[in-house]
C-alpha cells in the first residue's frame, strides 16, 4: 500500500541521515566503513520505499562485494599509514589553497548545472514524466549526489594524480552506471515477469503533490544556502553566527560521537523487556 511504502521510505531516510552523520565524526577507519555501510543500507531501504525492490537487491549484492574489499584492504592501509587505526592529522601537512575560478566553476557545475542537465535529459530525451513519476526524480537525485562526489574527488586529485588516473575514474564511473542500470532492469524482469507489476509499485510509492513540491523547494534552498556559506567564508566574511548556533553544533557533535545514545537506549529497553518477561514467567 502507499502508506507502507512511504513509511519504509521515511525509515530509510532516517537511517541514511544517522549513518552518514555518525560517519563524519569518526576517526577510526573501520568505524567509518561501518557507519558508511549503515548509510548504504538506508539507501537500500529508501529504494524499497520507492518501489524499486529489484534495484535494492542489486544494490545489496554490489555493495557487499565493494565493502568487503574495503574492509579486507583496510588492515594493510592502517599498517602502512600508522601503527594505530586513526586517520593521520592533515592540518599541518596540507597546504592551504585559496578558491580559484576552477573551484567555483566546478562547484557551480556540480550543484546547479548538473541537476538541470539530468532533469532536461530525463524529461526531453528519455520522455520521463518527472511531475508524475516521483521515484524517477529521487533516483536522479541519487545519481546527482554520486556524480558530484566523483567530480569533487577528481578535483582533489588534480595536484597528486595524473590525467590517466582521472580518465580511469571517469571511465569506471560510466561503466558502473551502465551496469547498474542494466542489472536493475534485469532484476526487475526476473522478479516481476508479468508486465505492469513493477509500474504498480512505482505508482503506489508516489508522494502527494504538496509533499513532493515541498521536498523540491527544501532541496533548492539547502543548495542555495550552502553556496552562500561557502562564498562568504572563502572571502573571509562572517555570516550571522550567534552563540546558540555554535552550541547546537557542539551538542550535535557530542550526540553523534556517542551514536545518539542508541546503544544505551537499546540496553535499557532490553533490560526492561527481560524483567517483564521474568515477571510474566514467574506468575504463569
Amino acid at each position: 500500500s502507499p502508506t507502507t511504502l512511504h513509511l519504509v521510505f521515511i525509515v530509510g531516510v532516517c537511517t541514511v541521515l544517522l549513518g552518514a552523520s555518525m560517519m563524519l565524526v569518526q576517526n577510526d577507519i573501520k568505524k567509518t566503513l561501518g557507519f558508511s555501510t549503515m548509510g548504504q543500507m538506508g539507501y537500500m531501504i529508501m529504494e524499497c520505499g520507492l518501489g524499486a525492490f529489484a534495484l535494492a537487491i542489486f544494490h545489496l549484492i554490489a555493495h557487499g562485494f565493494f565493502k568487503a574489499t574495503l574492509f579486507l584492504a583496510s588492515g594493510s592501509i592502517i599498517q602502512a599509514a600508522r601503527h594505530e587505526p586513526k586517520f593521520p592529522p592533515t592540518s599541518g601537512h596540507r597546504p592551504t589553497r585559496l578558491p580559484t575560478t576552477l573551484t567555483w566553476t566546478t562547484g557551480l557545475s556540480v550543484t546547479l548545472l548538473m541537476p538541470l542537465f539530468i532533469l532536461l535529459v530525463a524529461h526531453g530525451v528519455l520522455d520521463v514524466p518527472l511531475r508524475d513519476d516521483h521515484g524517477a526524480v529521487i533516483f536522479l537525485f541519487f545519481g546527482w549526489v554520486t556524480a558530484s562526489q566523483a567530480i569533487f574527488s577528481l578535483y582533489r586529485l588534480q595536484a597528486v594524480a595524473s590525467w590517466k588516473v582521472a580518465g580511469a575514474m571517469i571511465a569506471t564511473l560510466f561503466f558502473i552506471g551502465f551496469v547498474y542500470l542494466w542489472a536493475g532492469e534485469s532484476f526487475t524482469h526476473f522478479l516481476y515477469p508479468e508486465p505492469g507489476v513493477a509500474d504498480g509499485f512505482f505508482e503506489a510509492a508516489a508522494f502527494p503533490p504538496q509533499v513532493f513540491d515541498a521536498l523540491i523547494i527544501m532541496s533548492t534552498l539547502v543548495v542555495l544556502f550552502g553556496w552562500l556559506i561557502i562564498y562568504t567564508t572563502a572571502r573571509g566574511q562572517k555570516i550571522l553566527n550567534p552563540h546558540w548556533v555554535l552550541s547546537i553544533r557542539q551538542t550535535g557533535w557530542v550526540l553523534l560521537i556517542n551514536r545518539c545514545y542508541v546503544d544505551g537506549l537499546y540496553k535499557k529497553l532490553g533490560s526492561a523487556l527481560l524483567r517483564l518477561a521474568e515477571k510474566v514467567a514467574y506468575r504463569y
